[in-house]
């Protein structure tokens, strides 16, 4: 196992049934409501509740830009793909000597934006899906000879009131543990 992505045994699908997707944008907030009620109750079961989704869009040969989400720290979305079979998730390390101030997109999303000298890679790999992957470090996607959706809910403890509300890595894993496999679900 790495500290990067792992994959999980769900049995859900994650949208409604009919959910039509995006050909416009690279990234789309959808509404909540879109979301199956089954994954949700599965989701407040564990003491936790998605607080927003996103849809990301990107055609065959794109390569997404490197950015972390969230203000860089350790944060973990849960992702869910369809198309871009070949598609591959990097991860990276800052260099030393790069400071970055946090930026908004259309979504008034929050992420910092790295370009491919500021940072090295430290690790890639193809991502199963439904999977818990890291992005609050510098990632981005290659995506190879296929049109390509991804689903990122982000998920919150409710519990914890003050502070970071958002799960980090270890934290899921422990959370998730039943349901990790080392099977690439697609």
């Amino acid at each position: 196992m790495n500290n990067y992505s792992v994959n999980l045994n769900l049995p859900f699908n994650p949208l409604k049934d009919g959910y039509v997707f995006p050909t416009e944008r690279y990234q789309n907030l959808i509404e909540l409501d879109v979301v199956n009620e089954d994954f949700l109750k599965f989701i407040e079961s564990l003491s936790l509740k998605v607080v927003r989704g996103v849809i990301f869009y990107s055609q065959p040969g794109e390569i997404t830009p490197i950015h972390a989400d969230g203000d860089g720290s350790d944060l973990i979305k849960m992702l869910w793909r369809w198309g871009g079979d070949l598609s591959i998730m990097n991860w990276y390390k800052p260099r030393d000597d790069i400071q970055k101030d946090i930026s908004y997109n259309f979504g008034k999303l929050d992420h910092v934006r790295y370009v491919p000298d500021e940072v090295e890679m430290i690790h890639q790999q193809k991502i199963g899906f439904p999977s818990i992957c890291q992005v609050g470090i510098p990632h981005n996607v290659t995506n190879y000879d296929e049109y390509r959706w991804v689903l990122c809910l982000v998920i919150v403890d409710p519990a914890i009131t003050q502070g970071k509300r958002t799960l980090g890595f270890d934290k899921s894993l422990d959370i998730f543990k039943d349901y990790i496999t080392d099977e690439i679900i697609v």
